[in-house]
């Protein structure tokens, strides 16, 4: 439990998060307005010429856009005590449909994206484990919940969310690179693939193994209740 000396630290720390998600979500959301109208000519999908032509690779993209700006704002909405401890029906029924969105929609479309991802084998391999592992953890985590495994559904919604958050976390590589090296987006690397992910569930796991035992305590206190 976090002392007095730390707890105005803490609550700093929380409100910038959010301020940095919120922000991070807006300016998603305005590169996929500036997509519209659907059309393959502009920054992106100009140098997927090959693959934006057909129909259901240009469809993936589009709904894997918007559903990503969506699982990031529900995702973030499941990670407020306040809601969790006195909106219960809110924090479920978000939870839910951030749940079935990753899974019948956002992971499968990134997916179907994954086959055509550029640069390099290891490039589509890693948004392709991405893709699967976003699926499997937030599964996993809906499958927990519903057998009161409060503590494995925690750890598993903060896995899916550090990969929903890849979509924020691979731009800024992709910028700060392009920034560095004046690259073209064409010619980075294929590490980049897995820069935008990997440090994501490495902290995730510090942060779960971290609050391991406070959530120990909450989880067992859940168990009693329902």
């Amino acid at each position: 439990m976090p002392t007095p000396t730390h707890r105005p630290a803490l609550a700093l720390a929380k409100y910038l998060s959010l301020l940095a998600l919120l922000f991070f979500c807006t300016l998603v959301l305005f590169m996929a307005l500036q997509r519209i109208p659907v059309g393959t000519g502009v920054d992106f999908l100009h140098i997927k010429q090959e693959y934006s032509q057909t129909r259901p690779w240009l469809m993936a993209f589009y709904v894997y856009l918007f559903s990503n700006i969506f699982a990031l704002m529900a995702g973030g909405v499941q990670f407020s005590k306040r809601i969790r401890a006195r909106h219960t029906t809110i924090h479920r029924w978000v939870g839910r449909t951030y749940v079935f969105n990753v899974l019948l929609v956002a992971a499968p479309t990134g997916l179907i994206m994954s086959f055509d991802a550029n640069n390099s084998f290891s490039s589509r391999t890693a948004f392709t484990v991405l893709s699967c592992l976003w699926w499997y953890f937030t599964y996993t985590a809906y499958w927990s919940v519903i057998h009161r495994d409060f503590i494995g559904h925690r750890n598993f919604m903060v896995r899916s969310f550090a990969l929903t958050l890849s979509v924020i976390t691979l731009r800024l590589w992709e910028v700060g690179w392009m920034t560095a090296d004046e690259r073209h987006l064409m010619d980075l690397p294929p590490m980049m693939a897995w820069l935008g992910f990997v440090p994501n569930l490495m902290v995730a796991e510090w942060w779960i193994r971290r609050t391991a035992s406070t959530h120990a305590t909450i989880g067992s206190s859940n168990q009693t209740k329902i």
